[in-house]
């Protein structure tokens, strides 16, 4: 995943995936910001 606050550079974000155990699902979980950003995926 990458990171941006004006989607002209993007940034690697180091937050490492976890397995949801409820929906078995992969999350990323973000710290709450003043600023805003926006995200993508990245592709491997």
């Amino acid at each position: 995943m990458q990171q941006s606050s004006d989607l002209t550079s993007w940034a690697d974000v180091t937050n490492a995936p976890v397995l949801n155990l409820t929906n078995l699902q992969n999350e990323v979980l973000l710290s709450p910001s003043n600023s805003s950003s926006f995200y993508r995926l990245k592709t491997p």
